[in-house]
């Protein structure tokens, strides 16, 4: 749940980790596939669990219930009788339950489970791209995934595919095989975010990125907005090159920097011996263990802006994970700054493809694009200055 999901103030979001185990080990994951272990939570548990956090959602608020593991569907006798009880209570409020899934273990029999309920759970597949990026991140092919399952039953949805070290120079091929062979995100639309079958597309938290990897997302970034700019290519693009510019003012006000998403607050997160954690990302599987000890230090409904990050251009909308800035700077706080070359460059190229989109289009524009070309006139310099200045720090040696 980031900023952008959040339109309700009294919505709230519960994770339940159902279980340690997986059955792949990606080269990205942020859970330490050593630390993985045989637990699971019990049913008994996950009731007692949820209807606590029934009990925390407002009038008029939403629950989103989030599944995960590990893989959550690899205890699937667990998940089901869970889904099965939640859905037959009387509830206060309205929920919606949101798994996670690698797809690698959905039988015809679970197939079946899934589609006479679908409109009561939603299941996002995780999908790095084609076959080559698949093998390289998580060591399974497409063979083992029925793509069309997921975009037949929930459409909207979408893929995630995430982008690792191995994988960030075929980002291009990646979607030109998902746009193409796949037939995701065909027809374009102009208002930004997720529409039918559309990809989400972002570089993974908590990998060792260096001036190789940029070079070879600039490279792939270029690529990209040709592709999605030439005549005949009618698709809405990965949304690392669809993001809302007009959430960046023209000009910085510390003042409007507000925390990314619902970390320690509207959000909570319970492992499966039903220990509470901010979120998925402070779990004992992805924290050096004296982070854990640190967690209630911190104080998540305070001022959770990095300092450092207050006059930057895209601060408002520069996503940011604080389980991974806890990991990497043992700050949630303070963000990790090796992911800003690149989250630069993203934005760099999102002004670039959206303004000439928008220039070439023979319509009259909204008071929404005409606003994001005035945004892109102001972040525009001062990014080309930011990475001018790296480039000149860390030329190209590929």
């Amino acid at each position: 749940m980031d900023k952008s999901e959040i339109l309700n103030p009294n919505d709230r979001s519960v994770t339940l980790i159902l279980s340690h185990r997986c059955n792949l080990n990606c080269s990205y994951c942020y859970q330490k596939h050593e630390k993985r272990d045989n637990s699971s939570m019990s049913l008994e548990l996950a009731q007692e669990l949820l209807k606590k956090e029934f009990a925390k959602v407002s009038p008029g608020g939403n629950l989103g219930i989030v599944l995960m593991g590990g893989e959550p569907l690899i205890d699937w006798s667990l998940f089901k009788s869970i889904c099965e009880w939640i859905f037959s209570q009387e509830w206060p409020v309205s929920y919606r339950v949101v798994v996670s899934t690698n797809g690698t273990l959905i039988t015809d029999e679970i197939k079946d489970w899934l589609r006479k309920h679908k409109d009561k759970i939603i299941l996002g597949l995780s999908y790095d791209g084609n076959p080559n990026m698949q093998e390289a991140n998580r060591h399974t092919g497409r063979f083992n995934i029925d793509l069309d399952f997921f975009l037949e039953t929930w459409g909207r949805q979408g893929i995630k595919m995430t982008l690792s070290a191995e994988t960030i120079g075929d980002l291009s091929n990646g979607l030109k095989y998902l746009h193409e062979e796949c037939e995701m995100g065909r027809g374009y639309k102009s208002d930004i975010g997720m529409n039918e079958n559309s990809i989400s597309c972002n570089i993974a938290y908590g990998i060792d990125l260096g001036p190789k990897e940029y070079y070879l997302l600039k490279r792939e970034l270029t690529k990209l907005i040709d592709y999605y700019l030439a005549d005949g290519k009618d698709f809405t693009p990965a949304t690392i090159l669809n993001m809302d510019l007009s959430y960046c003012p023209p000009e910085v006000n510390p003042a409007s920097i507000s925390k990314y998403c619902g970390v320690g607050t509207a959000m909570s997160c319970y492992d499966t011996d039903g220990s509470y954690y901010p979120c998925q990302y402070f779990l004992p599987l992805t924290q050096p263990q004296e982070n854990i000890e640190r967690i209630k230090e911190f104080d998540f409904s305070g001022d959770v802006a990095d300092p450092a990050c207050k006059n930057c251009p895209i601060e408002t909308l520069c996503p940011t994970c604080y389980g991974n800035n806890f990991a990497r700077t043992g700050n949630p706080f303070v963000r990790d700054k090796s992911l800003c070359p690149f989250f630069k460059l993203i934005f760099f190229a999102n002004c670039i493809l959206q303004t000439r989109r928008l220039l070439k289009k023979e319509t009259e524009k909204t008071n929404k694009e005409i606003y994001t070309l005035r945004v892109v006139e102001k972040i525009y310099p001062r990014l080309l200055n930011d990475i001018e200045a790296y480039e000149k720090m860390n030329p190209e040696n590929i």
